[in-house]
């Protein structure tokens, strides 16, 4: 009684046909990947922009036309009491510290009397509207801290044609300012929906 159980044959995935020995191609294209870190780094004692999680290496020929990367981040920020007015910027890169600007948000931080830290958070999905070595993105989404958000889009010229790596960074204008990143996820599952 019952459903009977088909059982293909080694290279089989049933109806869909021979997967070959070609599983990694397979994988590539229709798995989700994604790379989390809960590794916390913190910047401070300096007014450099300076890498934050060092984020997903992407692969050469991932992104073509309709394809997504999603990005969360969030971390804190610690205040010193006599800091007025001091902005940090924070910067999402396409190619490592040196590479393609992405977005940027930069927040200005007021003394309260006392030193203070606040939660920041960031949400983006990056778009490849064309590949290739002039190829686009659009990259949209927000950033928020304390009770503030901004909400940022843009689009951006890159070379998706090698692997490059995605990557969080932040400048703050004071060296007594220290940001910490708590949580990386980045999924480049794919397809836009």
């Amino acid at each position: 009684m019952g459903v009977s159980l088909n059982h293909p044959t080694l290279g089989q995935v049933g109806w869909a046909g021979s997967v070959d020995s070609n599983w990694t191609t397979i994988e590539g294209q229709f798995v989700a990947r994604k790379a989390a870190s809960t590794t916390t780094v913190t910047v401070s004692s300096t007014t450099s922009e300076t890498a934050l999680i060092s984020t997903a290496s992407i692969p050469a020929n991932t992104l073509v036309a309709g394809f997504t990367i999603r990005i969360y981040a969030a971390g804190s920020i610690s205040i010193p009491s006599s800091m007025v007015g001091v902005p940090v910027t924070y910067n999402l890169r396409w190619g490592g510290l040196g590479g393609t600007l992405l977005q940027s948000a930069a927040w200005s931080y007021t003394g309260t009397g006392a030193a203070y830290t606040v939660a920041w958070s960031t949400n983006f999905v990056i778009l490849c509207t064309n590949n290739g070595a002039t190829g686009h993105v659009e990259s949209d989404g927000w950033f928020a801290t304390n009770t503030a958000l901004q909400v940022i889009t843009g689009a951006q010229q890159i070379d998706t044609t090698g692997t490059n790596t995605l990557l969080w960074t932040v400048t703050p204008s004071l060296n007594t300012v220290s940001v910490t990143q708590r949580v990386l996820d980045v999924d480049i599952s794919g397809k836009s929906t």
